[in-house]
């Protein structure tokens, strides 16, 4: 699904997003839209901030010849969206919310936001997020909230819902919609397949990672 050159050129989470862009496109019926009212909205936690290290492990090593000369795009939390954008030509908009683990929500949110203004009628959008790293997996061991009491019992290591909920799971991956004004949909004919009524973003204003005990 990608070539060689989109391999080299993009970072895990840009290919995440081109083959998920090109599947999403494809299943909307590869609609021909008005590129100046086409937008892009994916969002990221992270972006690939993986090829950020393995350049500043080249330079270490005085290999600067091994940089990536689309280290920079990689690396950047907008690379995602502007990938897709890029293939698609799209000029009315890309957007690139970056909000930790409400990233990809708030991609749909703010996607949804940019037709309501009536500065699209269709925007492709959604969230992606890197392979799983060492790095952010000692950092959320630092804060004492990856370890499980019961490691020992996969199946019960993760107990979100539980009254004594314990334990984290360590995930990747990615999920993109097309969503588009009803009277853009029933122009071109479309398949919808469900509605979106609103969307609202909100922050507890509490702390970094603990939710605010009184909702």
């Amino acid at each position: 699904q990608l070539t060689a050159e989109e391999n080299v050129n993009n970072s895990y989470v840009q290919r995440m997003a081109l083959v998920l862009g090109r599947r999403v496109w494809e299943n909307a019926g590869a609609p021909e839209v008005d590129p100046r009212r086409l937008a892009v909205s994916i969002g990221t936690g992270m972006g690939g901030i993986e090829e950020l290290l393995f350049a500043y492990e080249h330079l270490r090593a005085d290999r600067l010849d091994e940089v990536c000369p689309t280290a920079v795009q990689q690396y950047a939390p907008s690379g995602p969206a502007s990938t897709v954008a890029v293939e698609r030509g799209a000029r009315a908009g890309v957007l690139a919310p970056v909000s930790a683990c409400a990233s990809g929500s708030e991609g749909l949110a703010q996607a949804w936001r940019h037709i309501v203004l009536g500065d699209a009628d269709i925007a492709i959008c959604g969230g992606v997020e890197a392979r799983i790293e060492a790095v952010p997996i000692a950092g959320f061991a630092q804060m004492r909230i990856v370890m499980s009491t019961n490691n020992d019992d996969p199946a019960g290591a993760c107990r979100p819902f539980d009254r004594d909920r314990d334990g984290f799971v360590f995930g990747e991956g990615g999920a993109l919609l097309v969503i588009e004004t009803e009277a853009h949909a029933k122009a071109r004919g479309a398949n919808i397949l469900g509605r979106l009524m609103g969307a609202s973003i909100t922050s507890d204003g509490f702390h970094m990672v603990a939710p605010d005990p009184n909702g």
